[in-house]
């Protein structure tokens, strides 16, 4: 005789028990924190085996629109968050053999919310007058060096402020320097 699966909520209950025993204290209360607010109160009552892929994906967009505080939209991230979750304890309910498959592993968190344009704003770029204008205002700044650099090369903060005085060998005049084998005008 075959046993019924049991409800998300009483299957969680049971894997909460357990994994308190398994997981630092501050994941087990992370994992606690995401079910409670955004596995349990819509997937809760459904059995194991009603929980497929078309379900999932249904719910991950509905928190993407409204699963927030208030009915506000959720942040990608957040929703990732209960999918990462969602998907350790059904990839536990197979290993104790409650379900066949997990289909977490074939649910989808969307890229985008519904409405949200596909390309990012066009940011607006720097013209050549621009560029010299500005190298000609900051030229007396305490950072006009690092300015030139970072325009001369392209590199981002992370690697300007990695950058050491043994990379960067000041030439002749203060129109030019060279840069681990890169000539900056």
């Amino acid at each position: 005789m075959e046993t019924t699966p049991p409800t998300l909520n009483a299957y969680l209950d049971e894997w909460f028990t357990l994994q308190r025993t398994r997981v630092e204290s501050s994941t087990w209360e992370m994992y606690d924190d995401v079910a409670r607010a955004y596995l349990r109160p819509a997937l809760g009552a459904l059995r194991l085996d009603e929980l497929t892929v078309r379900v999932l994906d249904l719910h991950y967009v509905r928190l993407l629109e409204c699963g927030g505080r208030r009915g506000q939209p959720l942040a990608r991230r957040t929703v990732e968050h209960a999918h990462a979750v969602l998907r350790k304890a059904l990839g536990d309910a197979v290993i104790a053999g409650l379900l066949e498959d997990n289909p977490t592993l074939r649910a989808t968190v969307p890229r985008l919310s519904p409405g949200e344009d596909r390309l990012p704003p066009r940011l607006p770029v720097w013209s050549e007058a621009d560029t010299r204008r500005f190298l000609a205002c900051s030229a007396d700044d305490q950072l006009g060096d690092v300015w030139r650099v970072a325009l001369g090369t392209g590199m981002r903060r992370g690697e300007l402020l990695g950058l050491r005085w043994d990379y960067v060998l000041p030439a002749m005049d203060r129109d030019a320097a060279e840069v681990i084998g890169r000539l900056l005008l």
